[in-house]
């Protein structure tokens, strides 16, 4: 938080200096509005410091769970202003070395700097307009995503086969329930003959493992619906999210296979159990897919889209590998129009669909929210995967 503040000193600046530079009268006021909106916006770090040193410090659960009045004044404005930043400070350099070499015509220097002021306040705009909304859009609305995946040398019996995959509900006071209503009628639209749960039904702690509940018990695949452990999940009551998963009909697997009948074909589902505080090794993967039954589909269903367990699976011929945990990037910057978000640190396989050798890979945007109250350009999601032959 406190690297974004010189950031932010930088933006906040060169937008008060361009408005004194059009109109110079309103330049000091510019520049105090400015201040005042920084010091607004680090006020919610700032009073934790505070609270620090003096002898009480604020857990990190409660700073997520700190109530709607601090959220809408403290917390939402906080990471508004930080995306705004984020998404001005390369085009803000850019015109910051335009602005250097326009020097090298000094009679118009004076004439380019007022253009290069015009296109900073209009980009500003731009920002503050879109960020919220954009925000707004990708946090409270569910999107219905539909991919059709292809899959070599298929069997008839196997084509069309719908997959709907639930991941990252992570019901709390911001997975409310207009949120989870609109996945619970995605998922019955879909009508899916599979659905997966790919974990992380809660953010955390025990108070919302009854609404949880509700929620796996409100949907279902008309074939089979399989889950596996999330990382909240582990941190929550993973026994109790195991038990009312199972008494709801789900098929809980932690390192396990199964094998389902469709139209005479087999299909294999091997649910994997990798999270940060049960991680699998290259060996104890192994030794759980040498033991895999074999089958005309392969799938394989995770937590986390780890990059050296996809590529393993593919080595032992999964067509198929699911997963969530990412929430798509959550919050996913665009300067100069690349993607940029921290996920990408953890694996390449961070939202959308790749393909590794003849292994199709599939990671949800997910539904909920983790760190951050917010979602920016990676708006929750259902994903419904149909198969078709190649």
């Amino acid at each position: 938080m406190w690297v974004a503040l010189p950031l932010t000193l930088y933006v906040a600046l060169r937008v008060s200096a361009s408005v004194g530079l059009l109109r110079p009268g309103a330049k000091r006021r510019a520049k105090r509005i400015a201040l005042l909106v920084i010091l607004w916006l680090f006020s919610f770090p700032l009073l934790v410091v505070v609270l620090h040193f003096i002898g009480h410090p604020v857990p990190r659960g409660e700073l997520f769970n700190a109530g709607w009045l601090a959220d809408y004044l403290l917390m939402y404005p906080q990471w508004v202003g930080l995306i705004i930043v984020g998404e001005l400070i390369a085009p803000f350099l850019l015109l910051d070395i335009a602005s250097l070499a326009g020097r090298l015509v000094p009679a118009r220097v004076q004439q380019w700097r007022k253009v290069l002021a015009s296109v900073r306040l209009v980009l500003a705009v731009c920002a503050i307009l879109y960020v919220p909304a954009r925000i707004l859009i990708d946090t409270t609305q569910v999107r219905d995503s539909t991919v059709t995946v292809g899959v070599k040398h298929l069997p008839g019996g196997l084509k069309n086969l719908r997959i709907t995959l639930v991941g990252d509900i992570q019901v709390d006071r911001y997975t409310g329930e207009s949120k989870v209503n609109q996945v619970l009628e995605i998922v019955r639209r879909q009508n899916p003959e599979l659905l997966l749960s790919s974990g992380d039904v809660v953010t955390g702690g025990t108070n919302y493992l009854t609404a949880a509940e509700k929620v796996m018990c409100s949907m279902k695949g008309s074939l089979a619906s399989v889950a596996v452990m999330g990382d909240h999940d582990q941190w929550s009551d993973p026994d109790a999210i195991r038990r009312f998963q199972v008494e709801c009909g789900w098929m809980f697997l932690e390192n396990e296979h199964m094998i389902l009948h469709r139209n005479g074909k087999r299909v294999l589902i091997t649910g994997l159990t990798h999270i940060y505080s049960n991680r699998l090794n290259e060996a104890k993967l192994r030794s759980i897919l040498d033991v895999a039954p074999e089958a005309d589909l392969k799938m394989l269903l995770v937590h986390q889209p780890a990059e050296w367990l996809i590529r393993l699976a593919s080595e032992r011929g999964y067509h198929l590998v699911l997963a969530g945990h990412t929430h798509g990037g959550q919050v996913v910057l665009h300067p100069l129009g690349f993607p940029v978000t921290p996920s990408m640190r953890e694996t390449e396989f961070y939202s959308g669909t790749y393909t590794v050798g003849s292994t199709a890979v599939v990671v949800t945007d997910g539904v909920g929210l983790s760190l951050a109250p917010i979602r920016y350009h990676a708006r929750a999601e259902v994903t419904t995967v149909v198969l078709s032959g190649e």
